[in-house]
């Protein structure tokens, strides 16, 4: 198994299996946008066993990677591509990491990494090769439909603060400099 197969065979249903929680009342009844999200996770991943229980321990490391990166997207696109973000929500249709409260708490990505590290998942089965590879299939699976420019997507989303080190880890180094060698293969020059 590798990263990319774990992608196309099996993250979907694997997804799929993980118990969401709907917005409060309030949100559902009085913002538009937000109605039909369903979050995950908690603050800083409290419910990491919850989530992870679900999946095969031998795909655990592929599920986390291909969860960070669904989530490093969303967020991307809610940031910065607000004009369309309601097309993305309809076409992705991801869960949202985070939690909902008196308001809609999305957490940081990194968490997902740091947790499961500190649950003992180890990434180094990944390969830098397979990471490159995944990264690769990221881009083109991008939707052209949205008018993103890929280049533009995958640049801002290197420099969002939220994607910047909160804690020093080889597994978060190991994913940038994967997405940094495919952004400058693609779109030149050096980030």
């Amino acid at each position: 198994m590798t990263l990319s197969k774990y992608a196309h065979e099996h993250f979907r249903s694997d997804l799929l299996q993980i118990r969401t929680k709907s917005p409060n009342v309030s949100i559902q009844q009085y913002d538009s946008i937000r109605r039909s999200y369903q979050f995950f996770g908690g603050p800083r991943w409290q419910e990491f066993e919850e989530n992870t229980e679900v999946v095969d321990a031998i795909n655990l490391p592929y599920f986390v990677i291909c969860l960070y990166s669904m989530t490093l997207a969303d967020q991307t696109i809610h940031t910065h591509f607000r004009h369309a973000r309601e097309e993305w929500d309809v076409l992705a249709r991801y869960p949202k990491f985070g939690w909902c409260g008196f308001g809609c708490h999305h957490e940081k990505p990194q968490y997902l990494i740091l947790v499961a590290e500190e649950n003992g998942i180890d990434f180094n089965k990944i390969s830098d090769e397979e990471l490159v590879e995944f990264m690769r299939d990221q881009w083109n699976l991008f939707p052209t439909g949205l008018m993103i420019k890929t280049c533009e997507f995958f640049q801002l989303m290197l420099e969002d603060p939220d994607f910047q080190p909160i804690q020093d880890s080889n597994t978060l180094s190991r994913f940038r400099e994967a997405i940094e060698l495919v952004v400058n293969a693609k779109c030149g020059g050096s980030h």
